[in-house]
C-alpha cells in the first residue's frame, strides 16, 4: 500500500496500475484535488454547450 501514497490521491491506483504496465499518467488531469480547476471546467463546458458547440474564448 506504500507504493501507492506517493501518487495523487484521485488517479493512486490507476496510476500504479498503468505504470506497472508500462503506460505513464500526467499531472495535469483534472480532480477533487483540484477543485478550482474542476469549477473552471464545468463552466468553460455549460458555456460551450449553451452556445450551439462553440469553443469559449
Amino acid at each position: 500500500m506504500d507504493e501507492v501514497r506517493e501518487y495523487r490521491t484521485p488517479y493512486r491506483f490507476l496510476t500504479c496500475l498503468l505504470e506497472r504496465r508500462g503506460y505513464g499518467i500526467t499531472d495535469d488531469l483534472y480532480g477533487d484535488d483540484r477543485p478550482d480547476e474542476v469549477a473552471r471546467l464545468y463552466r468553460d463546458v455549460h458555456v460551450w454547450l449553451g452556445s450551439s458547440g462553440r469553443r469559449p474564448g
